[in-house]
């Protein structure tokens, strides 16, 4: 929007030469899902920290492999009331499994605006569940 490309009241509130009038950052949509089900398996592997090791060396080499991967919560399987407060480790090595829900085609929108200068980070208003049909897909 500094460039002058964007929504014209918004680029005139701060004195920004107009180019374009077009609505940039107004269709801002997000992936938003929620941790559902968390089932442990079995808790008696005796070959964790070996493929653990493994795993790791590969990671230095290469960079690849499992612990590039996305990571997942998983220490609040023995106390549901921390979940927030969960660490953060790859899920491999926990015999678990998780049901984790995410809306794909999100129907609310959400929509970014300048600061009150225009150097200051930008206004990020996700708008999730906006839209009442999102809720109740996700749910």
């Amino acid at each position: 929007m500094l460039s002058g490309v964007g929504p014209r009241e918004e680029l005139e509130k701060y004195g920004i030469h107009v180019i374009s009038n077009l609505s940039v950052g107004r269709n801002v949509q997000n992936h938003v899902g929620m941790y559902g089900l968390v089932t442990a398996i079995n808790f008696t592997s005796t070959n964790e920290n070996i493929c653990m090791e493994k795993d790791v060396s590969s990671y230095e080499k290469t960079h690849r492999g499992l612990l590039s991967a996305i990571a997942n919560h998983k220490d609040f399987l023995n106390n549901p009331d921390e979940f927030f407060d969960a660490a953060v480790e790859p899920l491999s090595y926990y015999n678990a499994t998780s049901i984790v829900p995410v809306l794909l085609l999100p129907k609310s929108r959400g929509f970014i605006l300048l600061n009150e200068t225009i150097w200051a980070p930008l206004l990020i208003y996700p708008g999730y569940f906006s839209n009442s049909n999102d809720l109740d897909m996700l749910a």
